[in-house]
C-alpha cells in the first residue's frame, strides 16, 4: 500500500488483437519541457528493445508522462524486453508472450 502522495512508475503489457502487444508505461520521467517524446522499437527474434527519448530538456526539473502504444505482429512465444531511455537500459523483463497476457511491471516509486 502507497502512502498518500506516492506515485509509482509501471509498465503494463496486454495482448490485444490477438497477436500484438499494448504497452503503457505510466509516470516516465523526463524533463518538464521535452519537447517531442518519441518510442522507438528494435524487434529481433526474442528480443524487444523499447527506448523512449525527448528532443529537448529546457527546464530544469522533471515530470510524469504516461506513455501509451502497441507493437507488433508477434509470434507467441518467450520475448526478453529491454526498455531504454535516450539509449541507456532502465529495466530488462522476460515475457512469456501469449493470448492472455496482462501483466504489470512495476519501475520504482518516485
Amino acid at each position: 500500500m502507497n502512502k498518500k502522495g506516492d506515485v509509482i512508475e509501471y509498465i503494463t503489457l496486454k495482448t490485444v488483437d490477438d497477436y500484438y502487444i499494448h504497452f503503457k508505461h505510466v509516470n516516465s520521467l523526463f524533463n518538464c519541457e521535452p519537447g517531442e517524446i518519441t518510442v522507438t522499437f528494435d524487434i529481433s527474434e526474442t528480443t524487444i528493445t523499447i527506448d523512449e527519448n525527448e528532443s529537448s530538456s529546457l527546464a530544469n526539473c522533471i515530470c510524469p508522462y504516461d506513455l501509451d502504444f502497441k507493437i507488433g505482429p508477434l509470434l507467441y512465444g518467450n520475448y526478453t524486453l529491454i526498455f531504454q531511455k535516450g539509449g541507456i537500459s532502465f529495466k530488462e523483463y522476460s515475457l512469456d508472450f501469449k493470448r492472455s497476457t496482462d501483466t504489470k511491471i512495476v519501475i520504482k516509486e518516485i
